[in-house]
């Protein structure tokens, strides 16, 4: 069967001043023999509405996760913070510590410094005096040797020679003995 057409007279068919053949007749919808004595049911579909409900509830539960987590990070983030904080505070502690050591220890290390070249030009100037004195000595001695050799020649000179008084040798024998 075909379907009856309508006609876009603006009005109801039906109210027409024509009757309506077989063919205009609309016809039922024949329901199968399964779906007998059912109705058909809907199926839930959300509406607007309830699926921006849906999507907020879902969206705000997000954001209190996100919110808690964020907290557990800020919390956890501030502990880290005053832990370091705490050791900067220690290490800045032990550097300043240690530069007042440096400092001690380089001015002790001045005073060493100074005390050490003090001591190296006194030991030098003794030195110099002691290496002075052995200079006077050794010009005193070949001085001295020079005298000695000279009256060793005139003794020898003296015992050697014939022409001396026998008195002469003896004392000069004796004065050399002495």
């Amino acid at each position: 069967m075909k379907k009856a057409r309508r006609t876009s007279t603006g009005s109801n068919s039906q109210n027409s001043s024509t009757p309506l053949t077989q063919e205009e007749i609309p016809a039922k919808p024949t329901m199968s023999a399964k779906a007998v004595g059912k109705r058909r049911r809907r199926l839930e579909v959300p509406t607007e509405d309830n699926e921006i409900a849906t999507k907020m509830k879902e969206l705000q539960e997000q954001y209190d996760r996100l919110s808690e987590v964020h907290v557990d990070v800020i919390i956890k983030t501030t502990r880290e913070t005053e832990a370091v904080k705490a050791r900067l505070t220690t290490v800045e502690s032990e550097v300043e510590s240690k530069t007042k050591e440096l400092t001690k220890l380089q001015q002790e290390h001045e005073a060493l410094k100074k005390s050490y070249e003090e001591k190296l030009a006194a030991v030098k100037n003794h030195a110099a005096d002691a290496t002075k004195q052995l200079d006077d000595r050794d010009e005193e001695i070949g001085v001295l040797r020079e005298e000695r050799d000279a009256h060793k020649r005139v003794l020898d000179h003296v015992l050697s020679d014939p022409r001396a008084p026998h008195q002469v040798r003896s004392v000069v024998e004796l004065d050399a003995k002495v």
